[in-house]
């Protein structure tokens, strides 16, 4: 498969990197763990219908079809394009949660491969580099802002590649776009609102139409 070309969008990223570290991140989506209560019969019904179980799920649900979220193979594919731009890459991690295809064959990245569990702890026991990678699965790199919080907290120079191949420096005004997108991403909440508004809207056009005589 051939290497996918990389876009840079949002600002600019080197032509090439020195040391670097890359880690290929999963996609944790929100669908599968809007799980209602452990509580059954009326009970468990009125803490769901408290808890709005079931709007959480649409959100969700509509949260994950809208990220498009690549598969392994696609991410390996990412991961190995970023190599090719790296003059050293130290190591490259790949989250726990994903399958071997994700893993970069190794007469493309010959550098050791390691798995851990992106989603907890453990980053103190990456090695010091020049740069850090962080390959996504979706466009905008859903649930993962606690990593890039912790990165920069230890004074990383981090960039992102996402899965729409876009690769851009992670600064400020990433962060500031990222935020406000990641909200909208995560809330649905222009649709949500949109939904409010096309009921009471809809019975307005037809009282309209039907006082002017066209139904």
């Amino acid at each position: 498969m051939p290497l996918v070309a990389l876009n840079e969008r949002m600002n600019t990223v080197p032509a090439r990197f020195g040391n670097a570290l890359i880690l290929v991140c999963s996609y944790r989506g929100a669908a599968h763990a809007q799980t209602g209560t452990h509580l059954s019969g009326w009970l468990g019904r009125f803490v769901d219908f408290m808890t709005f179980r079931r709007l959480r799920e649409y959100v969700a649900m509509w949260r994950d079809f809208a990220a498009n979220p690549r598969d392994a193979a696609y991410m390996r594919s990412l991961a190995e394009s970023v190599v090719e731009r790296c003059d050293t890459v130290l190591k490259v991690v790949v989250d726990s949660k994903l399958d071997d295809a994700a893993l970069p064959h190794s007469e493309v990245c010959p550098t050791p491969i390691a798995r851990l569990d992106l989603g907890r702890s453990g980053l103190e026991q990456l090695p010091a580099s020049d740069s850090i990678i962080l390959v996504y699965p979706d466009p905008l790199g859903l649930s993962w802002n606690k990593l890039e919080a912790a990165l920069r907290k230890q004074g990383r120079n981090v960039f992102v590649l996402n899965g729409r191949r876009r690769f851009f420096a992670l600064d400020a005004e990433a962060r500031r776009a990222l935020a406000l997108r990641r909200f909208l991403a995560q809330t649905r909440i222009m649709e949500l609102v949109a939904g409010v508004f096309v009921i009471p809207i809809a019975a307005l056009l037809a009282v309209r139409d039907k006082l002017a005589g066209r139904a």
